[in-house]
């Protein structure tokens, strides 16, 4: 088949499907919904003034027209001493279960924010200076008034190092990138309409600090709200960890709590809630650190 014919036959098959006065102004009025829908975030994605979407933004938009993503496969990948992840997902029309759109991701341990973060511990705050993880006695405690009325002793996180981030953690963030960057490949025409930048949020990890949405990063250097302290005795409940959504907690947690003898039931049951991600920041970030205290020895 010569080049003449190739192109005629490609001009055959592309004909408008749909009027396309009809199909913009159906295009406007999800870009108008999805401008709401931004605006009410707390903390949208915000880089050098442009805004970016979310993973949970992408869903929005495909909820208008009918499509999700779906993941069809994750594969473990090593690239010498650099490994991870690579996802590959699909965005699909549920009604017809028709593939629209089909991407793939990866997420690796070179990435700055992917290979390690900051590792803390709960301390005692001793009446005579400085911290102890361990009790340092009735004598040296500080006493203070809980949220439940009940008297604690006084403690604040202690960086004590670093740590590796989890596997599985950097598997999730390849399936996450790979569904919204299928939902891009399908829906960024309508992103841009709305005048947001069409790249999801979850590959801009690279660039650093960012004014970023409660679910995804908490950069590293930011205090808790409403704290005042900038001092780096006081990092924020979850300094330098990295998740998808707040579903991720429940898998740490799971995670965590298989090398000891506690339940994730027994700590949700003592937090008062029903779900990890219900748990406030603070309490998650506890949970962690006392599971890390009691796990066995491996």
């Amino acid at each position: 088949m010569n080049t003449e014919m190739v192109v005629a036959d490609l001009q055959q098959h592309l004909t408008v499907l749909r009027p396309p006065e009809i199909v913009l102004e159906e295009a406007r009025r999800a870009a108008v919904a999805l401008k709401e829908v931004i605006s009410a975030k707390l903390k949208p994605v915000v880089f050098n003034g442009e805004h970016y979407l979310e993973f949970e933004d992408w869903q929005t938009v495909g909820r208008f027209y009918g499509v999700s993503p779906r993941v069809i496969s994750t594969r473990y990948v090593e690239f010498g001493e650099i490994k991870g992840w690579e996802a590959t997902a699909e965005a699909v029309q549920v009604a017809t279960d028709r593939i629209v759109s089909r991407a793939e991701s990866m997420c690796l341990d070179d990435e700055e924010k992917w290979k390690s973060r900051k590792k803390y511990e709960w301390h005692y705050v001793k009446k005579s200076g400085g911290t102890s993880l361990d009790d340092p006695g009735k004598d040296e405690l500080i006493w203070e008034k809980g949220k439940d009325g009940k008297n604690r002793p006084q403690k604040e996180r202690v960086q004590v190092g670093n740590e590796s981030v989890p596997l599985f953690q950097l598997r999730s963030m390849a399936q996450t990138r790979a569904c919204a960057k299928a939902m891009r490949n399908a829906l960024a025409w309508v992103v841009v309409l709305a005048g947001f930048k069409p790249t999801p949020a979850e590959e801009l990890d690279h660039l650093g600090e960012r004014n970023m949405g409660p679910a995804v990063i908490i950069p590293e250097d930011q205090p808790p709200a409403g704290s005042g302290n900038t001092a780096a005795s006081s990092p924020p409940p979850l300094s330098g960890a990295v998740f998808v959504d707040k579903i991720e907690w429940a898998y740490t947690l799971q995670e965590l709590a298989k090398k000891t003898t506690i339940t994730v039931a027994a700590i949700l049951k003592k937090a008062g809630v029903e779900k990890a991600e219900d748990l406030t920041p603070e309490d998650y970030a506890a949970a962690c650190e006392m599971l890390k205290r009691k796990a066995k020895p491996a």
